[in-house]
């Protein structure tokens, strides 16, 4: 599947991002964002099995410890992806940057994703001749 996107970014032209994105409804994809981070299966998994490991009896109620937690969580993250965004605005203003996100991105996060994938691919015969048993 890796590889299959990786090629699908080469072969995908310049200009193919930036109309569809145009395109869309900014409401209908701040919605979509929210109910995908909401009910993404992997943050909750987190959450349930992680924090517990970090909240102490003593201090507060659990509930209140875990939800304490938890929105500190939250404004660290918040607070990390305002910086991306700063950045991405800020770099965005640049030619240089405006030219390679119009058509050297794909390309470039095309080869990456395809040379993952030989790696992934080529793991078990790397693995097989590093054998320490053998």
């Amino acid at each position: 599947y890796i590889l299959y996107l990786g090629i699908g970014l080469l072969v995908s032209k310049a200009g193919e991002a930036e109309e569809l994105i145009s395109e869309k409804d900014r409401r209908d994809d701040l919605l979509k964002g929210f109910l995908l981070t909401v009910t993404n299966p992997k943050p909750i998994l987190f959450f349930v099995a992680f924090f517990p490991l970090f909240i102490i009896d003593e201090t507060l109620p659990y509930v209140v410890s875990f939800y304490a937690f938890g929105g500190l969580f939250q404004l660290v993250n918040l607070s990390y992806f305002a910086c991306v965004i700063l950045a991405v605005a800020t770099l965005s203003r640049f030619s240089l940057v405006q030219s390679f996100m119009r058509g050297g991105f794909n390309k470039a996060a095309g080869a990456i994703l395809i040379a993952m994938a030989v790696l992934i691919l080529a793991g078990p015969f790397f693995s097989a001749s590093f054998d320490v048993r053998q």
